[in-house]
């Protein structure tokens, strides 16, 4: 149970990044409901990977739809090329992957349990700190 919260934080904590660099980089065409444009992206992140996580257990289904869907955010809502656009999408979700495999692997460390166990889905052991 707790580590289930642990990873819907850690969900909510990803997603909150990936929506934040995106909306900052490019800024809003318009600031009319900036509140309610900001919570619809980390909604939709937060959904995907919630979905990818504990439903389809797949990881290609959640990097495709997470590029995918900032990628239409970004024409629809925010300002720049479209080149920009889908070059950033990409950069963002890799960057998680940089805060991810050190926190994998400080959290191998503390719980002995191997990188392979703690990032495998079908695993009993989710252990996930932050990303």
């Amino acid at each position: 149970m707790i580590w289930t919260v642990i990873e819907f934080v850690a969900i909510f904590v990803e997603c909150f990044l990936i929506a934040r660099l995106i909306i900052k980089y490019f800024g809003l065409r318009s600031k009319k409901h900036y509140v309610l444009k900001w919570a619809a992206l980390l909604l939709l992140l937060s959904i995907i990977d919630c979905t990818g996580s504990f439903i389809f257990k797949n990881e290609l289904f959640m990097i495709s739809g997470f590029i995918l869907t900032i990628i239409l955010y970004s024409i629809i809502f925010l300002r720049g090329n479209s080149f920009e656009k889908i070059t950033i999408s990409v950069i963002a979700y890799m960057l998680v992957y940089f805060v991810n495999i050190p926190i994998l692997t400080i959290s191998s460390f503390f719980t002995g349990i191997s990188p392979a166990e703690i990032s495998d889905p079908e695993n009993q052991h989710i252990i996930r700190m932050i990303g």
